[in-house]
């Protein structure tokens, strides 16, 4: 099983698009978020196949991107 992520907005950022990325770039998960009304947010990777993975955290002109590997 491969748990979950965690995503934790210290700051309000309004609505954001995360989305999370296989090694072959194809989009497995996609998710508009409210930072406004929550600061949490998890998100199920149980159906995601083992690999590195990237999520990608976007607002306004900003995009973020981190790399994580399930095994």
């Amino acid at each position: 099983e491969n748990g979950e992520l965690g995503l934790f907005f210290s700051t309000n950022v309004g609505m954001c698009t995360v989305t999370i990325y296989d090694e072959n770039d194809n989009v497995e998960i996609m998710e508009i978020i409210d930072t406004d009304s929550q600061s949490d947010f998890y998100f199920d990777l149980s159906g995601l196949s083992a690999g590195e993975h990237q999520v990608q955290i976007s607002f306004g002109s900003a995009n973020f991107v981190g790399t994580f590997v399930l095994e």
